[in-house]
Parts: C-alpha cells; structure tokens; sequence
C-alpha cells in the first residue's frame, strides 16, 4: 500500500501571508479554496491511475481543525467523498511524522506529503514519486526557491520527517539529514508573481483540455487576476474581454 497526504490549510496560516499581503483577506481565502480544491482533482486522479507500482493507493485529506474554512460552495466532507480520500481533522502542532504515522500503522510501504497549492501538478508527477519511493528511502519534490511541494519516506526512513512541518521543508534541510532523491521541480502558488504563472499557465493546459484546473481559471478571472481573459469555466482559452472588467 502507498499513501499520499493533501495537507489543506486555512487562509490564516503562515504559507497564505503572501496572498493576503498581495490581494487581501477575501481574495486570498477564494484563491486558496480553488487552489486547494484543484490539488486535490490531481491527487484523485493519482489515486485512481493504474500505471505505477503498486495499485493498492490511499489518500489522505488533511484538515486543519482550527484554521481550515470550508471550501467555497461546498464542503471538505463532500470533497474528499467525491476524491474517494479519507478526511482527517489534525492538530496544527503535529509534525509530518505524527500526520503519517497513522498510515504507516495502516501498512504503507511508502507515505508522501503534498501541500494544496500546487493545483497545476500533473498526475505523473506523483506517479514518479511513488515509483522512486520503490528504490529510494526518502523524495522530494523540490520548487524552484528551494523549498518543496512534496515529501515522501518508505517505512523505515519515517523518521525523517520527525520535528518538520510541511512548510518548513527546504532543500537544504532535508539535503543536510536524509540526502533525499530530488524529483523534477514544479511551483507552489504563494504570492503575486505565483498567480502570475498560474494564470499564463492555466491558460496553456486549458487550450487542450477545457476543464484542466477548473476551479482556479474561476476564482482567477472572478478576481480579475488574469488581465483581459475571460476565465469563465466553459472558456477554454479565455475570449478577450475589456482590460480590469470582471466575468459575468
């Protein structure tokens, strides 16, 4: 059995001052909920592939009980119903390895932690994952600023994410205790110039499949964040509309 863990935060958590500093409080909380909820289409996506080593695959919705607000429009419960994952309510204090004891306890061979602001990652990313956690006792999935969007360990490399929180995961630490095997870097969407890649890079993925991270092409255009585009959900590419005008 492998296990794969979608941390979701609240709009309130440290990763989150970006936006906030960048688009305000009510803005931000739309981002995140979109953010958090495309992440997750990708994690159950992964799920449900059979292409990796082992097909016995479990996911893992991880909400933070204090801080977490419901997605906009729907709930966590009906999220992770709908992603086939299990919900579970944690303590912000917990370290990874309390966050993925439970699933080593379960019998996985293998855990890896992502963070639900990547809602871009495609699905083969976390197939890579997996399949070098056949081989490699500890992975990580690193960002071009040196942190990271995903950290995975076999069973007994486990305590390596002893005392870590997912945010506080960097290149350099994880280099310095475990040498862990880097997989191809791929972006979170913490700030300004983040949602800035987004955008042209939602606009890309949606040319060939209309409905690629839907929920962020909304909330993006909603918001205005993308220039002229109209980033309705049924409009692929985005139909020119009037510099600063919102989508109807």
């Amino acid at each position: 059995m492998e296990s794969l863990i979608l941390i979701a935060n609240g709009p309130s958590h440290p990763t989150r001052s970006g936006l906030r500093a960048a688009f305000g409080d009510a803005v931000a909380t739309r981002l995140t909920s979109a953010f958090a909820h495309d992440t997750l289409v990708a994690c159950a996506s992964w799920r449900i592939t059979r292409a990796g080593a082992d097909f016995n695959r479990k996911l893992v919705l991880s909400v933070d009980a204090l801080d977490a607000t419901e997605p906009t429009g729907t709930t966590w419960r009906s999220l992770a119903d709908a992603a086939g994952a299990r919900l579970d309510f944690r303590d912000a204090d917990e370290d990874l390895l309390a966050l993925c004891a439970g699933e080593y306890e379960r019998g996985a061979r293998a855990v890896a932690v992502i963070g639900d602001t990547s809602p871009t990652l495609p699905t083969y990313l976390l197939d890579h994952a997996f399949r070098a956690l056949q081989f490699e006792p500890v992975v990580l999935g690193a960002t071009l600023d040196g942190h990271g969007w995903l950290l995975g360990a076999q069973r007994h490399a486990r305590e390596t994410m002893a005392g870590l929180h997912f945010h506080d995961v960097t290149v350099d630490r994880l280099s310095a205790q475990s040498a862990p095997h880097l997989l191809p870097f791929w972006y979170r969407v913490e700030d300004a110039t983040d949602v800035t890649r987004l955008g042209w890079h939602a606009r890309c993925l949606r040319s060939t499949n209309s409905t690629a991270v839907a929920h962020s092409w909304a909330a993006l255009g909603a918001d205005g964040l993308v220039g002229d585009v109209d980033t309705r959900p049924d409009s692929p590419t985005g139909a020119t509309r009037e510099p600063g005008s919102r989508a109807t």
